[in-house]
């Protein structure tokens, strides 16, 4: 509605907080979006880097898993925590890197130094696959172990001793989250986690690859959707022309009604806001007076805005209480719809009781909403599926295509978990 029929790219989801510098580090790192792993690497890899995550207070199924394969095979299974605090994932960790915060660039660079020094790289697989190597060889130079320990406050022989093990390992699965994604070099660090595994040729194959792990429910979902300020469906873009024709095509949208300028990011509304610059703001099932950042700008924003809408299966919250209009939004349990997990597969989430109230699923809000502006042809929805439907058909031939699980035999539906797999999916 927002980008097709309103006119406005000043749509973000929390996939902007969450994961937009996990985004960025895969479309430049290996020119487009999606972790090149899967959840089964786990129990096959025999080394985890683990780095800017305390995944046993945060990924705690996860954290079980990875301790099942460190029992599995305690000899050759090797564990590497990176992280300032001593965290139940660092105390369960064969070796703890206690960085000082704000240095993984460093560290990971001294890493790459070691492991080019001791000559543990693929070069096939370097120069089959990758440009750049020869600059990268002499940043990395600048930042042997001796000057990493000054920058990050870590025993030089302890970096040496983990870049070993990930380079010795015959495959190494690194896992981040917040810690390295929530910051304002965040992009770089995801392109130095990566530039390991390039290296070293330990990604594409089973137990190898640099894996983000979402820090919110569907924030890779989000992406797919074109839940961001610069993107469309389909991990399409609004700055490319021939993605917009396609999409103004797909919804039977005037050409030229999608904006070829990627909209405000979610700060930058609420930047805007205060500004005055932008008027209104719908806020839906989220709380940024209360999570958000900056929450003194946020408040400001709030309270200068000339229309706040607050669209939540909660009241009152921290910003419930600046909004004009409350729009009562069913909770997860009483709405059914898809959502993807860091390993890219979709996963049907069924309704289990009806909403309280005059409480709605947010899709039919929104719907109701388009029919009110005399959208209604285009928003004649009669339930999620065929919401979820016209997603897919219109993720045809784009990365994330979706169209082979709408076609699967034996009846397979959209409300039947079989038929929703993990992209990319095979059409054999």
């Amino acid at each position: 509605m927002a980008k097709g029929f309103l006119g406005t790219n000043n749509f973000d989801t929390n996939s902007r907080l969450c994961m937009a510098s996990a985004v960025a580090g895969y479309q430049t790192s290996l020119g487009c979006d999606g972790p090149p792993t899967s959840y089964a690497d786990i129990d096959e890899t025999n080394c985890f880097f683990l780095i800017g995550t305390n995944t046993a207070d945060c990924h705690p199924v996860l954290f079980k898993r990875i301790k099942e394969r460190k029992h599995s095979d305690p000899k050759k299974v090797m564990i590497i925590a990176v992280d300032p605090r001593r965290t139940e994932t660092a105390d369960f960790a064969d070796l703890h890197l206690p960085i000082r915060p704000g240095t993984d660039i460093a560290l990971l660079n001294s890493m790459l130094c070691v492991l080019i020094e001791a000559n543990l790289i693929d070069g096939d697989f370097v120069s089959r696959h990758t440009n750049g190597f020869r600059a990268l060889r002499e940043v990395v130079k600048k930042c042997p172990p001796k000057v990493a320990e000054e920058i990050c406050g870590v025993p030089e022989c302890l970096i040496i001793e983990a870049a070993l093990i990930f380079g010795m390992a015959q495959s190494a699965l690194t896992l981040w989250s917040m810690g390295v994604n929530q910051s304002s070099v965040g992009v770089h660090k995801n392109n130095a986690i990566i530039n390991l595994h390039l290296v070293t040729g330990k990604i594409g194959k089973p137990g190898s690859g640099p894996f983000s792990l979402t820090g919110q429910p569907n924030a890779m979902g989000g992406r797919e959707v074109g839940g961001l300020s610069q993107m469309l469906p389909g991990y399409r873009s609004v700055e490319d022309p021939t993605d917009r024709k396609e999409v103004e095509r797909f919804w039977g949208v005037p050409c030229g009604r999608i904006g070829s300028q990627p909209g405000l990011p979610a700060l930058e509304q609420f930047e805007a806001l205060a500004q005055g610059k932008l008027k209104a703001i719908w806020i839906l099932c989220t709380n940024p007076a209360a999570s958000a950042p900056d929450l003194d700008l946020i408040e400001k924003a709030l309270r200068q805005a000339e229309l706040v809408v607050v669209q939540d299966a909660y009241h009152p919250t921290a910003t419930s209480r600046f909004a004009h209009v409350l729009l009562p939004a069913a909770q997860w349990s009483e709405k059914e719809g898809v959502m993807t997990n860091s390993e890219r597969r979709m996963t049907y989430m069924p309704q289990l009781a009806e909403p309280p109230g005059e409480a709605l699923p947010d899709w039919k809000i929104i719907s109701l909403f388009a029919q009110a502006l005399g959208f209604g042809d285009a928003f004649a929805y009669p339930s999620s599926a065929e919401i979820f439907a016209e997603f897919a058909a219109l993720t045809a031939a784009t990365r994330c295509d979706l169209t082979v699980t709408m076609a699967m035999p034996e009846g397979a539906t959209y409300g039947n978990n079989e038929a929703l797999r993990r992209w990319p999916l095979s059409h054999r």
